[in-house]
Formats: structure tokens, sequence, C-alpha cells
């Protein structure tokens, strides 16, 4: 039996797996997407545990705190399935102690610790516009794709991400063409469905938490909207009724496992039920989060092109 902790970022859950996976979890190339990965090799008291059987039956047992997965290893994807199984279960312990995963890029200014959060949907522009202010206004990149947030004092602070860029063919090619020609794109007849992970150091980009172990201060937050039709950058209060819809949207969306099922198999087969494991304390810290980010960061929508947009996040 394989005994071992997983922890993402101060919480964490014990394993007991049936077969080897310490190694695996440390070494397989969907690690980089869980933030401040780390595994220890003694179980924590009173933490989560997940027990994994390799039997040819499928069997869920899923709870909070205790899930036992009877699936055939060859359903589990080389231990991704199991892999997003525990990050629902360590959200948990996130929202408990006040953090929570939001889908998120953030930067950090380049002499203090004040940081900027970048929020919007898939496409929007949160990476390409972190890629730049990092490019060409010397900020640190804090978190892309996946940002923690904590709620400490009445604040809210980026803890940790992943801090890699994760681009888009199609994106870059349009907003970055010197760029793109450097990337070594994977090949695919739809360019929009080329992505390529990037390591910040590789573009001359400081991480943040490469140097730094404590958390940053965000003080300015936008909803992002490249569009490179346009010719001049439109700033606005962000709209009341869809920022508040969004925002608990993707605030919740790991703690309720809405974007988080057992997919497994070689053709992502659903393989059961992950319930919510949200609660109305979890929630209400949520709402104290985003309070604060509407009403004394006032939010702000961002529209128009890559080089317009960054240049006006860098100087306001």
């Amino acid at each position: 039996m394989d005994e071992f902790f997983l922890e993402s970022c101060y919480h964490g859950v014990n394993f007991q797996s049936s077969r080897p996976l310490q190694q695996l979890f440390l070494r397989e190339s969907y690690n980089c997407f869980v933030p401040r990965l780390l595994l220890k090799q003694t179980q924590l008291i009173d933490q989560p545990i997940l027990h994994y059987q390799d039997v040819e039956t499928t069997d869920l047992d899923i709870a909070p705190q205790q899930c036992r997965i009877n699936l055939p290893w060859r359903l589990t994807r080389n231990g991704e399935t199991l892999m997003y199984l525990a990050y629902a279960m360590i959200e948990r312990q996130h929202q408990i102690n006040h953090m929570l995963t939001a889908h998120a890029a953030s930067v950090c200014g380049p002499t203090d610790q004040s940081g900027i959060l970048l929020l919007g949907k898939e496409g929007s522009g949160k990476s390409l516009t972190a890629l730049k202010l990092c490019r060409d206004y010397s900020y640190r990149l804090g978190a892309n794709d996946l940002a923690i947030l904590c709620w400490h004092r009445s604040q809210v602070f980026v803890e940790a991400g992943t801090e890699f860029f994760f681009l888009r063919q199609e994106s870059v090619r349009r907003n970055l063409p010197d760029l793109a020609a450097q990337i070594p794109w994977r090949e695919t007849a739809d360019p929009w469905l080329s992505k390529t992970k990037i390591k910040p150091e590789d573009l001359g980009i400081e991480r943040f938490f490469k140097s730094n172990n404590r958390p940053y201060r965000i003080t300015k937050v936008y909803s992002m909207h490249v569009d490179e039709t346009k010719t001049e950058v439109m700033v606005s209060p962000a709209p009341s009724l869809t920022t508040m819809l969004y925002l608990n949207e993707n605030f919740s969306r790991y703690i309720r496992n809405t974007c988080t099922t057992l997919l497994g198999g070689s053709n992502y087969e659903m393989l059961g039920y992950i319930p919510s494991f949200d609660q109305p304390e979890f929630y209400d810290f949520r709402r104290r989060l985003i309070a604060y980010l509407v009403n004394s960061l006032e939010i702000r929508h961002i529209s128009g092109p890559l080089q317009g947009v960054a240049e006006y996040i860098a100087t306001h």
C-alpha cells in the first residue's frame, strides 16, 4: 500500500493506494496545473483521506473527508483522475481557511507588493495581457489560469497560482506575431485548438513566488476583453448583474465541482458524480470577498487592442 500526503498551498489529502503514485504525481505533465504541489511521505492526522484500489469493478464512495475509489487502473489516465478528485477535496480545505481557487491571471508590480487580478471567460485575453505586462512593463507573474485567492483582514491576496503561460496559437499569432514565430506549436487543423505551455523564464519573465514566500495584495481588478478589431481602449464600471453572477460562478466552481468530474479512459468517459462540497460559511466568505472586489476595488471592464489594454493597466 502506497501511503503519503499530497498538498497544494498548505492544504492536502492523505493517499492510500494499491498502486505506487508518489513519483507518478511528481513527474506527470498534469501536475503543473496544481498550484504549489508538494508531496510528503508521511500522512497527517485529521486530514481527508482518499483510498484507491485497482480492481476491475467500479465502485465510488465520495465524501468531503473520505473517498473510496475502486477503479481499473486503465481508467485513471495514469493517475490524472485521482489527482483531480484530490484537488476537489483540497479545495474544501482551502475554503475552510478563507482561500479559494479562481480561474484568473494575476501579476505583481515590478518593485512593490501590489498586484492586479485579471478576470474573464476563456479566450478573453487574460494570459496575453499578463504576458504583455510582464514582457513590456516588468511585472512579475503570480498566477495564470488558476489563482489561489486568500481573504485576510478584509483584503484579497494572491497566495499562489499556476506559474506558466498556456498560450493559444491563434491568439498569439493575432496579438503577438513576433512571439508566435518563436514558439514550437503543436500541429492541428484549427490553430484555435493548438495550445502550448511556456515557462516564464524562457521569455525572460520573473515569477513572483520564485523569490517571495509571502502573498501579495490585490489593488486593481479588471474584467478582460482583448479585441484587436477595436482601435481604442474602453474602460467602464463592470456591469452589476453579469459581474456578480460571473464572480459567484468563478469562485464556487471548484467547491461545487461544477468544473471537475471524474473523467477516465482514453476518451474521457464520465465515471461518476462528485457532489458539491459547499457549505453556508464558505458562501459567506466568498460573498464578502466578492463585495470587496466590486465595492472597494471597483472592478473595471476593459476592452480594446492588447497594446492599449496593457498600457492602460500599467499606467493607471
